[in-house]
């Protein structure tokens, strides 16, 4: 005969359910406030990461414990500054977080959506393959939009618009 399984109350797993679901909404909020999504271009190859920057070390210690990724001390430009670090999350690893994200992130929509895009022009973990034109291209049209939205200053009104109009149709 085989053995029975330990039924788990519903109450710890509602708990469990819970929690996973408050750290995705917190996570979202600090995405969305601290986050950047960032496309590179180097000699014709492309590459996405999902960062954090901030002056606590707590947070970017929580990010990495519950999400992966790595911790870096940045440099400091100005000696009157505070120290600051950087959590990083690599492309090959980015995938189940932006699934996790979807829906969730308001300022940083956008950005999500492109970042899904261009992560469905890889195939598997790693692509050493000829790159075609059409991935090519759409790899391109990513980073190109990912540049204007990233850009430092004031958000252009059309962005602002569109973020609205969005916001009301859900």
């Amino acid at each position: 005969m085989g053995q029975r399984r330990a039924r788990v109350p519903k109450q710890i797993c509602y708990s469990i359910a819970m929690t996973m679901l408050k750290d995705i909404w917190y996570f979202a909020g600090i995405i969305d406030g601290e986050g950047c999504f960032c496309i590179f271009k180097t000699k014709g190859q492309y590459r996405l990461i999902l960062s954090v920057t901030n002056t606590s070390l707590v947070l970017v210690n929580w990010l990495q414990s519950h999400f992966g990724g790595k911790v870096y001390k940045r440099r400091l430009h100005n000696p009157r500054w505070k120290e600051r670090y950087e959590w990083v999350m690599p492309m090959y690893d980015v995938d189940p977080i932006l699934k996790s994200l979807k829906g969730v992130l308001v300022i940083k929509r956008e950005q999500l959506e492109i970042a899904t895009e261009f992560r469905k022009t890889f195939e598997g973990k790693r692509t050493y393959f000829r790159l075609d034109d059409k991935r090519r291209g759409i790899r391109e049209r990513c980073w190109k939009r990912m540049r204007e939205l990233n850009k430092k200053g004031n958000p252009s009104v059309e962005t602002i618009q569109g973020t609205l109009r969005n916001e009301m149709k859900t």
